[in-house]
């Protein structure tokens, strides 16, 4: 349930292709805590190893987020691996040049699995959430 103060102090952005809900983007900014949660789709889930560790993957598992200067077909890419190193896909391109600029940083970028739907069938979608600080510029008045 929404209070006034939970409204006034977050937005709520959509970023959604409307031919394909699979490729769905929500950012959810709180100013208070001056964080910023995206929650996405792994892309190109199918074509990695997750497939042979999803039984064991849980609900707010940590994920590695990994830059990847040379891959050719996006020139921001971030690739997204479990604890033990296993490659899930990729953040969807979207979004991957701001994730892909604040690894580059060095700056913190926490991951974790928000929600694994259809489990047991070739139409897997593993949904993650990135938290990100919010980068506040603060006026010095003189």
């Amino acid at each position: 349930m929404y209070t006034k103060d939970s409204i006034k102090n977050s937005h709520v952005t959509y970023i959604v292709d409307p031919s394909d809900s699979f490729r769905r983007v929500i950012v959810n900014r709180d100013y208070v805590s001056s964080k910023c949660a995206i929650d996405f789709f792994v892309a190109g889930y199918k074509y990695y190893d997750g497939k042979d560790i999803i039984e064991f993957l849980g609900k707010n598992e940590p994920i590695e987020l990994v830059r990847e200067y040379f891959n050719p077909y996006d020139t921001f890419a971030v690739a997204a691996y479990t604890r033990d190193f296993v490659k899930l896909g990729y953040i969807p391109k979207i979004i991957s040049s701001l994730i892909a600029y604040r690894l580059e940083e060095g700056k913190s970028v926490r991951a974790l699995i928000k929600k694994i739907s259809n489990r047991d069938s070739d139409y897997t979608k593993i949904e993650l959430r990135a938290i990100l600080p919010i980068d506040v510029q603060k006026k010095i008045l003189s």
